[in-house]
Formats: C-alpha cells, structure tokens, sequence
C-alpha cells in the first residue's frame, strides 16, 4: 500500500514538473543541443548524441507534409553537389578506408538525423545561426590539439550548413538528406592527408559546389 502511495506520489510530482516552466525551458533545442555536445565531449560516445537529437526531433515530423513531387531530374540534381565536392577533393585520396557496411550505414543516419535537428528543427533560428550551430557540432573538444585541427575545418562545415539550410528551404527536407546521405557515403570511399592544404580543398571544394548551386538556382528563376 505504501508502495502504490508512493508510486503516486511519484507521477503526480512528474505532472506537475512537466508543466513547469523550468522544465519547459529544459526542452529547448538549444539546450539539448548543448547537452548532445557535452555527451559528445565528456563521454566520448557520439552515438548518444545522436540518440538525443533524434529523440528530440521525432515529435516535430507530426503531421508533416511533403513538398512536391520526387523526381529524377531533381534527384540527379541535388546529387551534383556531393559527388562535385568529392570529385575536387578526390585528387588528395590515399587509399579506402572504410568498405563495412556497418560504416555506411552509421553515415546515413548520422546524416538524417543531423537534417532532421539541423534544419527542420533549428530552421526557425535562421540560415546563419543553424548553420553556425552545425559547424560548432562537427568541433572536437576532446583536448586541445584535436580541437585545433578540427576548427581548421570550421569555415568548411558553416558553409555546407549554409547550403544544406538552402537546399532544405527550396527544395525541401528529402533533398537536403539526400545530399548528405551521399556525402558522407563518398566521404568513407577515401581518406585524406591532414594537412593546410586539405583543409583549403575542402573548403574550396564546399563552396565551389555551392556556387553553381546558386548559379544554376538563378538561371531558373530567369
């Protein structure tokens, strides 16, 4: 008896701290956004990270509907993009690194989940904030020299962000995961020397992409 008294004490202590503003306040995405890096940094799991941002995501997708119709001339275009940065980045390959299926497989959802918190939920916070967010989730904070090497990459991530928040904005979230999907999918085929010049390919082959991503966007509307 003391038991089930107890165990209702419980839920009803629930009940009222679910509605709580404190608790409300807990449930920003900035903050959990905080939280999955921290996961990231003192655990050193990133899997649990992005248990958390897909957890948190999933309520956002009720009743969400698809824009537009799927077709291959879109789906071919988008897919420009990914296989132009890697065509440009692919000159510095020295070898392949990853032939597990277990790889592309953590690759692909590691690149939905990302669009689902990324874009769809931080959409409202703007292009340039979320995109901002994105590159800071892509740092190490592990220790110093990891983090130093990993904010060489920074400008690159903030604008692929730029541009998946572009290509989510036009042409919508199955466009923006497909091309990440098939980014990361060509990011495991090869690895890359660390070094200042790779960093600036990177970068350069980023926004190459983006900019006839652009251009051809213009000519559209032309």
């Amino acid at each position: 008896m003391a038991s089930s008294r107890t165990l209702d004490q419980f839920f009803l202590f629930l009940e009222k701290t679910l509605s709580s503003r404190q608790v409300k306040m807990l449930l920003n995405p900035v903050i959990v956004y905080v939280v999955s890096i921290a996961l990231a940094t003192y655990t050193n799991v990133y899997i649990l990270s992005y248990i958390m941002l897909a957890l948190y995501s999933i309520p956002f997708f009720t009743g969400i509907s698809v824009r537009g119709e799927t077709t291959v001339k879109r789906v071919l275009h988008i897919s420009l993009y990914p296989i132009l940065i890697h065509i440009v980045m692919a000159g510095e390959s020295i070898g392949l690194p990853h032939t597990s299926i277990y790889f592309f497989i953590s690759a692909a959802a590691a690149a939905l989940i990302e669009e689902a918190f990324f874009r769809h939920v931080l959409y409202r916070y703007g292009k340039l904030l979320s995109s901002l967010m994105y590159a800071i989730f892509h740092l190490s904070f592990r220790d110093p020299v990891v983090l130093l090497n990993s904010s060489l990459l920074f400008p690159s991530y903030f604008v692929l962000g730029v541009f998946l928040y572009d290509i989510y904005s036009t042409e919508g979230l199955r466009y923006s995961v497909l091309f990440h999907v098939l980014y990361n999918f060509f990011a495991l085929t090869y690895s890359l020397v660390f070094n200042l010049f790779n960093v600036f390919l990177f970068f350069g082959a980023v926004s190459l992409s983006y900019l006839i991503y652009i251009g051809v966007s213009l000519l559209k509307r032309l």
